[in-house]
């Protein structure tokens, strides 16, 4: 995912969380993600937030078999914010897109096959 991109929908995201009242105007829903700048992961306190206000589509993810390289992969390739449980069991999305995207390709296993170099 492009920087620049990710910083747009951030942005656009604080703008539509203000106007929806699930944060104050003064409050920046950037603490809401991972502390790294390139990524759209949420932290446990984003994802309360997103669940306010969108939809959530949760996927069973194997631990024996996920590598970093799939954390990665996720990182690039989601287009809307999502949440990986801190014991890796669960990815929850919060995009139809992204959502529609795995589910067609046969689950998140297959997903991460086709999409990790």
């Amino acid at each position: 995912m492009d920087d620049k991109y990710i910083f747009e929908l951030k942005l656009r995201l604080q703008t539509e969380f203000n106007r929806s009242g699930l944060v104050d105007k003064a409050e920046d829903i950037f603490p809401l993600f991972f502390a790294y700048p390139s990524t759209l992961r949420l932290t446990k306190m984003g994802m309360v937030y997103f669940k306010a206000a969108y939809t959530p589509h949760t996927f069973e993810l194997d631990i024996a078999s996920l590598r970093s390289a799939h954390v990665i992969t996720l990182a690039n390739q989601m287009s809307f914010p999502y949440y990986i449980s801190p014991t890796f069991s669960h990815l929850i999305l919060f995009s139809e897109y992204d959502s529609t995207a795995i589910t067609l390709v046969g689950g998140v296993p297959r997903f991460l096959e086709i999409h990790t170099k």
